[in-house]
C-alpha cells in the first residue's frame, strides 16, 4: 500500500479529472491523461489516444444538463513512475433530452505514469455496478460490479422478481400470462409494432413507467417507427392530460430520440372548428355545442387539440383512433370507447383490428378491460 501523502496526491488529480467534467469541458479533463493513454467506459473496449478520448467525453457529456460526480474509496499501489488506483464513483446527472435524473454507480480503475515529472494517466477504466433508474440505451452486461463478487444465480430481472414469485406460488396464472402476451403480442390483424405502441400508451395513461419503456423497446426492436412513436405521443394530450402525454414522451425520448419538426397546419377559426366537430360526429354534440356558446376561445383550443391528435399526418388516423380505442378500454370508459371505434371504422379499420387494439390492453391494465369493453365491441359491424 501507498503511504497516505502519495494517495492524496492521486486522489487530488482524481477529483480534478472530475471537476473538469462536472464543468462539461472535456478537453480539459483530457488533458490530465497521457497522450496516448487507453479508456474504456464500461463497455469493457478501448478509446486509443487522449484526443480520441477527448471528443468522445464531449459527446458524453452533451447528453447531460448537469453533473456532479462524488469520488470515494480511494486505495492504490505505486511502483517507480507507475501507480495503480482503485476506487469508487457516485455520479448523479440531469438528462438533457428529458429532463429526468440519472444515478450511476461505478468501479474505477486507474493507472498513472509519470511523465517529465508529472503524473498523468495512462489507462483509465469504468466498470459499471448500478444505475437508477435504469437506462434502456445501457445494456445490463455494462454493469459488471466488483470482479470477486460471486455471481447472481436464480434471479429474475430486476423489475420482474415480483411476478416471479406469483409465478412460484401460482404457475397457471404464469402460464395464462404468458399465453395471453403470445397472442396479443404477435402479427395479427394487426401487426406486432402497432400492438407494442398501443400497449405503451395503455401503460402511459396507467402510470407504469417499466411497462411503457418494456412496450416500446419491444416494438424498436420490431422495426417500430420513431415517426409513428410521435405521433401517438401527440394524441395523448388531449385524451390523457399533460402528464400522461410527458410520461410517454420522456420514454420515447430516451429510445428513439427527439422527433423532426412539424408544422402548424390549422387555422384557429370557430367556423372551421364547428365543421370539423360536425364532419368527425355527424352532427355538433350537445357538450360541444355548449363549450362554443360558453368559452369560444377554449372551443377553438379544444378543436386544435382534437384535430391536430386524431387528424395529423404522420400517424394514420385509423392508429390515432385505436390508441384511443385501447386507453379508453384499459380506463373503463365504454362511451369513449364505442365513440373511437366507431370513428375508426369511418377512417378504415375493421372489426378485428380494434378488436385486437383491446386486447393490446389487457396484458397492461387486466382482464377486468376486456369484461368493460366486450358489448361494445360486439355491436361493430
Amino acid at each position: 500500500m501507498m503511504a497516505a501523502d502519495d494517495l492524496t496526491a492521486f486522489e487530488r488529480i482524481l477529483r480534478d479529472y472530475f471537476d473538469r467534467v462536472d464543468a462539461q469541458d472535456a478537453m480539459g479533463a483530457a488533458e490530465l491523461f497521457a497522450p496516448d493513454a487507453r479508456v474504456s467506459i464500461m463497455t469493457g473496449k478501448y478509446l486509443e489516444g487522449r484526443e480520441r478520448f477527448g471528443r468522445a467525453l464531449a459527446r458524453v457529456l452533451a447528453q447531460y444538463e448537469t453533473t456532479s460526480h462524488h469520488l470515494t474509496n480511494v486505495r492504490g499501489e505505486v511502483s517507480g513512475d507507475g501507480a495503480e488506483i482503485w476506487s469508487y464513483v457516485y455520479a448523479y446527472h440531469r438528462m438533457a433530452a428529458t429532463g429526468r435524473p440519472w444515478h450511476l454507480w461505478v468501479r474505477m480503475y486507474d493507472r498513472f505514469r509519470r511523465v517529465d515529472g508529472r503524473w498523468l494517466i495512462a489507462e483509465h477504466a469504468l466498470h459499471g455496478v448500478d444505475s437508477v433508474p435504469p437506462r434502456p440505451d445501457i445494456p445490463p452486461a455494462w454493469y459488471a460490479g466488483h470482479p470477486g463478487r460471486p455471481p447472481a444465480e436464480g434471479l429474475a430481472p430486476a423489475g420482474e422478481r415480483g411476478l416471479a414469485a406469483i409465478a412460484v406460488a401460482a404457475p397457471d396464472i404464469a402460464a395464462g400470462l404468458a399465453r395471453l402476451r403470445e397472442a396479443v403480442e404477435r402479427d395479427g390483424a394487426l401487426p406486432r409494432t402497432t400492438k407494442a405502441l398501443l400497449a405503451a400508451a395503455v401503460a402511459a395513461s396507467k402510470g407504469h413507467e417499466e411497462l411503457l419503456r418494456a412496450a416500446l423497446a419491444r416494438g424498436k426492436d420490431a422495426g417500430l417507427d420513431a415517426a409513428d412513436v410521435w405521433g401517438a405521443a401527440s394524441v395523448l394530450p388531449t385524451s390523457r392530460g399533460e402528464a400522461v402525454a410527458e410520461r410517454f414522451a420522456v420514454a420515447a425520448l430516451e429510445l428513439f430520440g427527439p422527433p423532426e419538426p412539424g408544422e402548424s397546419v390549422l387555422a384557429a377559426d370557430s367556423a372551421e372548428a364547428t365543421g370539423y366537430f360536425t364532419d368527425y360526429y355527424g352532427e355538433i354534440p350537445a357538450r360541444i355545442a355548449f363549450l362554443a356558446e360558453a368559452a369560444p376561445d377554449a372551443f377553438v383550443g379544444f378543436y386544435l387539440l382534437h384535430r391536430g391528435a386524431l387528424r395529423a399526418g404522420g400517424l394514420e388516423p385509423k392508429v390515432r383512433e385505436l390508441v384511443l380505442c385501447a386507453v379508453s378500454a384499459a380506463d373503463f370508459q365504454p362511451g369513449f370507447l364505442r365513440t373511437h371505434a366507431r370513428a375508426a371504422r369511418t377512417v378504415g379499420a375493421t372489426r378485428e383490428e380494434i378488436v385486437e387494439a383491446v386486447l393490446a390492453a389487457l396484458p397492461v391494465a387486466g382482464l377486468a378491460v376486456w369484461s368493460g369493453a366486450a358489448d361494445v365491441l360486439a355491436e361493430i359491424e
